[in-house]
């Protein structure tokens, strides 16, 4: 899966940090007051930036990890579907 991480600059909003895949649907969220983390690889929602301004914090490039992976949650298919995979487990074991 393809993504690329922004951070939002739109004066009188907060800095969240949004994970967009390549069709542009949101994956993942992180809040840029508290730093919770919310996943949508599940489902991911609609994401829209028209109106709002954004810095890329982390561009799609190959060389990068193809999932995003906490010791909670990853965007693989494999977790989507069964809730459980060798990502979240080969983190957990480090």
């Amino acid at each position: 899966m393809d993504y690329t991480v922004l951070q939002e600059t739109t004066p009188k909003f907060p800095p969240h940090i949004y994970t967009i895949d390549s069709d542009g649907m949101l994956i993942a969220f992180q809040n840029g007051f508290t730093y919770e983390k919310h996943s949508y690889s599940n489902r991911p929602l609609r994401f829209s930036t028209k109106g709002r301004t954004f810095r890329t914090i982390v561009p799609y490039d190959k060389n990068l990890p193809k999932y995003i992976t906490t010791k909670d949650s990853c965007t693989c298919k494999g977790y989507m579907f069964y809730r459980k995979c060798k990502h979240i487990q080969a983190l957990r074991n480090q």
